[in-house]
């Protein structure tokens, strides 16, 4: 039989498997113009592709994460590294845990090369492996706040497209 320990894992487990259950994947991501890309929804979770060093990798678009983040499991594929940050830690519903910085990073989102925001760095688990089980898409990363703001990011759900 199987246990989840924390609730945050059974809240996780459960609201992801729920969305899943909700949508379905859309079609292919396509670039339209020099500011827009298209996402997908898994679920109803919007998924956009972008690259890490030049390598493919998919994103959960989160307008609720305040920070964006690295799934540490990939770092060595992607050829980024995680480093310690001093005192820096993430508050979820699972509560407090520390991340760390990545370095030697390259995003890009079509055009759009992630410059001036620094992604942090957590093993993502439980969150990732969902989604890569039932919709066979591994998501490397969450776009967070930080990443919107900075590059005055919009999203509209109708068009499923990011312009920046």
């Amino acid at each position: 039989m199987f246990f989840i320990k924390t609730r945050f894992a059974q809240w996780l487990v459960i609201t992801v498997t729920m969305l899943m259950l909700w949508g379905c994947v859309a079609p292919a991501l396509v670039e339209t113009n020099s500011n827009e890309i298209k996402f997908i929804t898994v679920g109803c979770i919007p998924v956009v592709e972008g690259k890490i060093n030049g390598k493919k990798a998919f994103f959960v678009v989160d307008t609720g994460a305040t920070i964006s983040i690295l799934d540490e499991a990939c770092s060595k594929r992607f050829g980024f590294r995680a480093t310690a940050s001093s005192d820096r830690t993430v508050i979820g519903l699972g509560g407090e845990s520390s991340i760390n910085d990545a370095i030697n990073c390259s995003v890009e989102f079509g055009p759009l090369k992630i410059e001036h925001v620094v992604f942090r760095t957590k093993r993502l688990g439980e969150f990732v492996s969902i989604i890569r089980k039932n919709n066979h898409i591994e998501i490397v990363g969450i776009l967070g706040a930080d990443v919107f703001d900075h590059y005055k990011i919009n999203i509209n759900y109708k068009n499923r497209t990011i312009t920046f």
